[in-house]
């Protein structure tokens, strides 16, 4: 971003005249300031590094399901191919990482009407899901690491790495009992 070579600072003292009742609402310079030169760097820049998160589904420390999907919405689309390189599953005694899978088509769009995802928010939203089920009742974490680039400017990527905590849940079980009444029955 680079100012204008015409703008000007209010005044050197920095006073503003006020408008009266009635008067045009624009500010203007006081009769005793002068427009000083502007000094120093005019020129600036600023970047949001890769595609940031806004929110996520399930939250952060929730309990999940073994085949569990993943909704990321990010401030802008990311690279799929660097989100598959650069985001993985790890779970309590798996030593190696677990790859992510995006989901695509019908079963993305099912599962995103289903959750009222507009198509402005779709656009920037990953579902994603680990390469394998989960272990029952384990501690695992998602981790959305450095290397995701924008769609916009893929040379724009994230730089850093967190790690959301989930619980898997324990395997489903089902106990019954039958007393009989009769030993013949």
């Amino acid at each position: 971003m680079k100012l204008r070579t015409e703008w000007k600072p209010i005044g050197a003292s920095g006073d503003v005249a006020w408008p009266a009742a009635g008067e045009s609402s624009r500010l203007a310079a006081g009769p005793s300031s002068t427009p000083a030169a502007l000094t120093g760097n005019t020129e600036f820049s600023f970047g949001t590094g890769g595609p940031a998160l806004v929110s996520m589904q399930p939250d952060d420390g929730d309990q999940i399901a073994q085949d569990q999907f993943f909704l990321r919405r990010l401030n802008g689309a990311a690279v799929e191919a660097t989100v598959l390189a650069n985001a993985w599953c790890e779970v309590a005694g798996i030593r190696k990482r677990i790859g992510v899978r995006v989901i695509g088509g019908d079963a993305r769009e099912q599962w995103l009407k289903a959750r009222h995802i507009d198509k402005l928010q779709a656009e920037r939203s990953l579902v994603l899901t680990c390469q394998r089920p989960l272990r029952h009742a384990s501690a695992m974490r998602f981790v959305r690491g450095k290397g995701i680039g924008a769609a916009a400017n893929p040379k724009r990527t994230t730089r850093v790495e967190p790690r959301f905590r989930f619980t898997v849940r324990p395997a489903f079980t089902a106990e019954f009992s039958c007393d009989r009444h009769r030993a013949n029955a």
